[in-house]
């Protein structure tokens, strides 16, 4: 089985910029909180926006202004991705005049937004309408059953300590709690590393990486590459997420690959909401610096290394190992929870029966990562600065020969089991 994708993307839709005329008179909008939006974010120093400016945004952050209408808003002809959470809007009409619109945040406005028909008809245009706030609740451990023990190690050099910790992404109620040494060992650091620092993400960036990576630029849809029946295995598998068929085919094949591939992890119970990486991250806020070891464009350009035939028979697989996926999970669960370092080596291991790309895919996914992400932890342990950090990796990261603790090893780094 071909590693399982389990970080969850959010589906971005990107459409081509058209170019706009504009005549030499000014834009006028109703609301002036409004207009202030917009001219903060073209960081204009004058007292009025001219069509070009307007027809220049493709974003616009304007959250928690109090704005009341969206009239004059349809000047802005090129814009993306929009965020009027948070403000006392009403009336959504003017969006349906933006033939670019991507995404909109429309949270927290006074109507009921999932009803709303101009909102409903821009979602049926392909518009990606984002109407709730992530709820943010309690984390209810398991309080039976041994603690995880999971993937984790300790080196130290001068004065510096370093903790790797093998994570996963995603998880359970019942992989809580961990073993008392992590915890300890969490509890002596000064920095916690990650590979993304998720806290500092910028959904608009994000957004934008999406699209440069993960949707067709060139003319090509998702049903030309795969086929009309893999294409309709596809739509069946998505279509009660509130994926049609115009949003699939804009994408990629490795993109909805993972999309299906992090469904399918999602129906079996499984959310990152319980992953490793966000349980730390949100003990660390505020509370100790975060490090990220890599940035959103490092993990999702990993993918074009796949060729389109590649692609295809990624997502094939994908749909295929659909039905099989929990019980996978539940193993992979079990095996992490344990402790079981040869059994997570033997999923790193790479198929020669694989294609010649496929085989250049993983490499690219593991070993050059491996590599990166090591140099920035050889760094931690140089710094000589009396520093304790605390490294939370996928744990397919600290097995094998080539992983992060195999080059460390291999520099002469003394790693010790960090659960003795």
């Amino acid at each position: 089985m071909k590693q399982l994708p389990i970080i969850f993307f959010t589906a971005i839709i990107f459409l081509i910029l058209t170019g706009c005329n504009g005549e030499d008179e000014r834009v006028a909008f109703e609301d002036s909180q409004l207009e202030a939006a917009v001219m903060a974010e073209i960081s204009s120093e004058e007292e009025s926006i001219t069509p070009e400016e307007a027809a220049s945004l493709t974003e616009l952050e304007a959250a928690g202004r109090e704005i009341e209408s969206l009239d004059g808003i349809e000047a802005l002809t090129s814009l993306e991705i929009l965020d009027i959470s948070d403000n006392n809007i009403s009336d959504f009409s003017p969006l349906t005049e933006l033939e670019q619109l991507e995404m909109v945040f429309v949270m927290n406005n006074p109507v009921d937004l999932e009803e709303d028909p101009d909102l409903s008809a821009l979602a049926g245009n392909g518009v990606t309408i984002e109407y709730e706030e992530e709820e943010v609740e309690e984390v209810v451990f398991n309080e039976t059953g041994p603690p995880s023990e999971g993937v984790f190690y300790k080196i130290e050099e001068g004065s510096n300590t370093v903790y790797l910790f093998g994570s996963i992404h995603v998880g359970m109620a019942d992989i809580y709690p961990l073993h008392e040494e992590i915890e300890s060992a969490f509890a002596e650091a000064d920095y916690l590393a990650v590979e993304i620092d998720m806290t500092e993400i910028n959904e608009f960036e994000m957004a934008q990486q999406m699209s440069q990576q993960a949707v067709f630029v060139d003319g090509r849809t998702l049903s030309e590459v795969i086929g009309d029946d893999l294409f309709e295995q596809t739509l069946e598998k998505t279509r009660s997420f509130g994926f049609n068929a115009e949003i699939l085919e804009m994408y990629k094949p490795w993109f909805v690959a993972t999309l299906v591939s992090n469904l399918a992890i999602m129906e079996a119970g499984y959310t990152d909401e319980y992953g490793i990486d966000n349980y730390f991250m949100d003990r660390a806020d505020g509370q100790i610096d975060i490090i990220g070891l890599e940035t959103v464009e490092d993990q999702l350009g990993v993918f074009n290394v796949l060729s389109m035939e590649s692609q295809r028979e990624y997502l094939a697989e994908t749909l295929e190992e659909y039905d099989a996926v929990s019980e996978e999970m539940d193993e992979l669960m079990a095996v992490w929870r344990a402790g079981d370092t040869e059994t997570l080596r033997e999923h790193r291991e790479i198929d020669e029966s694989w294609s010649e790309d496929y085989q250049e895919f993983m490499r690219a996914m593991q070993d050059d990562r491996d590599e990166e992400m090591a140099e920035k932890i050889e760094e931690f342990l140089l710094g000589d600065n009396g520093g304790t950090y605390f490294v939370v990796v996928g744990a397919l990261h600290l097995v094998g020969e080539t992983s992060i603790t195999g080059l460390l090893e291999e520099q002469g780094y003394d790693i010790e089991e960090g659960i003795q």
